[in-house]
């Protein structure tokens, strides 16, 4: 999955599409996610998001991406990582994301796993009102966060000025 690391580009996502249903910004807190999983003491090292090559981070992308059958892995590990190849929308999106070794929503992790047990919350969620998504769509727009913005190509900028 990835992540906006900035706040105001998880609104913008958060607002889309512009339908009857709430819209939600997930917020992930990289260090706590990742410190229980590679067992080091929170407040010696600085953690947040791991690069790919990590050792320890290689075996759930195998698992993520070759593992056939049903959704059994355990335990059940995430983590979240920094991408070492950047394109340009990885960039204007403040893009961060995370491998998963199971299909089950990542909120459930702390909650099933003795690892995350007395720990801070490493997820928390808002709900975004839909009556008010269309209103902070145009508050975005005013401070340039908007498709064109995002989605840096000529489509998008076309989109953008036609103001759909």
């Amino acid at each position: 999955l990835d992540w906006p690391e900035s706040p105001l580009v998880a609104l913008y996502f958060a607002t889309e599409p512009l339908a009857e249903n709430d819209g939600l910004v997930c917020c992930l807190h990289p260090s706590r996610l990742n410190e229980p999983q590679v067992h080091l003491q929170p407040k010696t090292h600085y953690l947040g998001p791991l690069m790919p090559r990590a050792g320890v981070i290689q075996p759930l992308f195998a698992a993520a991406f070759t593992r056939p059958g049903p959704d059994t892995h355990e335990p059940f590990d995430a983590l979240a990582f920094m991408p070492e190849q950047l394109d340009l929308r990885i960039l204007v999106q403040h893009s961060a994301f995370t491998v998963h070794t199971s299909a089950r929503p990542l909120e459930d992790m702390a909650k099933v796993d003795p690892r995350f047990a007395g720990k801070p919350p490493f997820y928390s969620k808002f709900v975004v009102p839909s009556a008010q998504k269309s209103g902070l769509r145009r508050l975005l727009n005013l401070i340039g966060v908007n498709h064109s913005t995002l989605f840096p190509d000529l489509d998008s900028l076309a989109r953008h000025l036609r103001g759909s």
